[in-house]
């Protein structure tokens, strides 16, 4: 059982009540001897130093046993009340900035922590990338497999965004098929290296819907900040870069406006069904506004 700063500190000033109610019993036979009793003792001047100490004795351990039987409840079903709302607080907070379908970040925190990192990496002058990726063709997905096929198409890209990312990299789910990525300390060619290798093996994933294998590719805007622009312009800057993706094929990487040319796609793994991948959720009513336009 964990006990509550609150509750440990009322032991604490319970515990010194009693020590305090039995050194009080003892201390005035220590210093004026045993008390003798009687009817005579209670008015004998002698005897008031043990009286007096008898009396403290007994307030004492009335204050233990308010402390106890009172207070001490009382502070532990506060201390739990409490608990149990910061609690809360931090489940609705989390709610509030991760995206139910995939278990990324949302759009929300994506933007605060873009912020914030380019406050902290424009006063130590590190490099700070980002890239945004949009999964090719996904209205087609949800047209021909339903919401359900799209969704798990979603967590397949999650999960693969999960497993070729570092540690400390943002990764957000910002549209209905778009996710962003924060990559600090990252150059413009570790930026590269590092969307293509993402590329790849988004297009090696082995999605299965309705026993059919779904190729699934991804197109790709990466940008580097250049140190003076601000988040809206960083994030244009790679939204333009993706535009160029698209328009130049997809299933590629555009940078300043360039695409990469497609890589030859790996053999099939074993098929993945979807399951488990994370929590689960829906699509429906989350969607980017370039998926209208047929990706």
């Amino acid at each position: 059982m964990r006990l509550s700063r609150a509750e440990l500190g009322i032991l604490a000033y319970v515990t010194a009540l009693g020590v305090a109610a039995v050194a009080s019993w003892f201390v005035a036979d220590i210093v004026s001897g045993p008390w003798p009793g009687g009817p005579g003792a209670w008015t004998d001047p002698a005897g008031l130093p043990v009286i007096l100490s008898r009396f403290v004795t007994i307030v004492l351990i009335a204050a233990v046993l308010f402390g106890l039987a009172w207070l001490y409840p009382v502070i532990r079903r506060d201390a739990h009340e409490r608990g149990r709302l910061a609690r809360e607080s931090r489940s609705y907070m989390e709610a509030a900035l991760t995206d139910p379908l995939t278990g990324l970040q949302n759009r929300r925190y994506f933007d605060d922590a873009l912020g914030e990192f380019m406050r902290e990496f424009g006063s130590i002058d590190r490099p700070l990338a980002m890239l945004i990726l949009d999964i090719d063709h996904f209205k087609q997905v949800n047209d021909t497999y339903g919401h359900d096929g799209g969704d798990m198409v979603l967590r397949a890209v999650s999960l693969c965004l999960l497993q070729h990312t570092r540690y400390h990299d943002v990764l957000a789910r910002i549209g209905g098929e778009e996710f962003a990525v924060i990559l600090p300390n990252t150059d413009a060619p570790a930026l590269q290296r590092i969307a293509e290798r993402i590329r790849a093996a988004i297009a090696d994933l082995p999605v299965v819907l309705k026993e059919t294998r779904v190729p699934i590719t991804a197109s790709f805007g990466i940008a580097v900040w250049d140190g003076g622009e601000n988040a809206q312009a960083l994030i244009k800057r790679a939204d333009e870069n993706l535009y160029a993706a698209k328009s130049g094929g997809r299933n590629r990487v555009a940078s300043t406006g360039q695409a990469s040319e497609t890589a030859r796609p790996a053999a099939p793994a074993q098929p993945i069904f979807g399951t488990g991948l994370s929590t689960p959720g829906s699509n429906r009513t989350a969607r980017s506004g370039r998926a209208q336009a047929g990706r």
